[in-house]
């Protein structure tokens, strides 16, 4: 893990302790990363993150992360299904309870 990698996991980590989101923009701010190609950094280093989670039977971080419709972009949900976490669409009422559900299982998993 980069220590981007790091720095990105430990700011998700803390607003999970808050039961926090931030928005993709936001998260790279506060990371330090910087244009051209920002959100595009960003979310390579939350898709390594999906899979690092899922491969250890951790809740995803990454659902911490929302775009302006409040829900994670769609390559959040299609990386979900590549893994067989997720069999639902990219958008819609599916896709809305699965985020929820990841969100409290992070939340929770910060209460311990």
């Amino acid at each position: 893990m980069s220590e981007i990698d790091k720095v990105v996991v430990d700011i998700l980590e803390q607003l999970a302790t808050k039961q926090s989101i931030i928005s993709y923009k936001n998260l790279a701010d506060r990371a330090g990363i910087v244009s051209p190609g920002k959100i595009y950094k960003i979310t390579k280093i939350l898709e390594n993150l999906i899979i690092e989670d899922h491969i250890n039977n951790r809740p995803l971080l990454s659902a911490l992360v929302v775009g302006r419709g409040g829900l994670p972009g769609r390559g959040f949900f299609q990386l979900c299904k590549k893994i067989n976490r997720y069999f639902g669409p990219d958008t819609g009422p599916q896709a809305t309870v699965f985020h929820e559900l990841e969100k409290k299982l992070v939340y929770n998993s910060k209460k311990l």
